[in-house]
C-alpha cells in the first residue's frame, strides 16, 4: 500500500493534492486543507494578495497553512464589508438618537 502523499500525487485532479497534505493528517483535516484550497483559488489564484496579507500580519509563509490564509482573507473580507455596511448604518443611529433626545423633550 502507497503512503498518503503518493496516493494522493496520482489522483487526477487540477492540483497535485499531494502538495496540501501533511504527515498525520485524518481526512477531515485533509478536506479542511483543500476547502481552504478552493476558497483560496476562487478568490486569488495568484495568492499574491493573500500573501501579502499574511506578511502584514506577521505570518512567516514557512508557517502558513492554507487553512490559517483562507481564514486571514475571509476576516479580511469580512472586514471591508463591514467598513462599508458602518457607512451606512451609523448615519441612522445617529439620527435615531437624535429621534430619542426629542422624544425626552416631550410631556405626555
Amino acid at each position: 500500500m502507497k503512503n498518503v502523499k503518493q496516493y494522493l500525487s496520482k489522483i487526477n485532479f487540477d492540483i497535485d493534492l499531494s502538495d496540501y497534505y501533511q504527515e498525520g493528517q485524518i481526512f477531515d483535516e485533509f478536506n479542511d486543507a483543500s476547502e481552504a484550497i478552493k476558497y483560496l483559488q476562487k478568490e486569488d489564484p495568484s495568492l499574491k494578495d493573500f500573501l501579502e496579507i499574511a506578511s502584514e500580519l506577521g505570518y512567516d509563509i514557512t508557517n502558513l497553512s492554507s487553512e490559517v490564509l483562507a481564514t486571514l482573507i475571509y476576516q479580511q473580507q469580512l472586514h471591508e464589508k463591514w467598513n462599508d455596511c458602518s457607512k451606512e448604518i451609523e448615519p441612522y443611529f445617529e439620527a435615531y438618537d437624535e429621534y430619542l433626545q426629542g422624544l425626552e423633550g416631550v410631556e405626555c
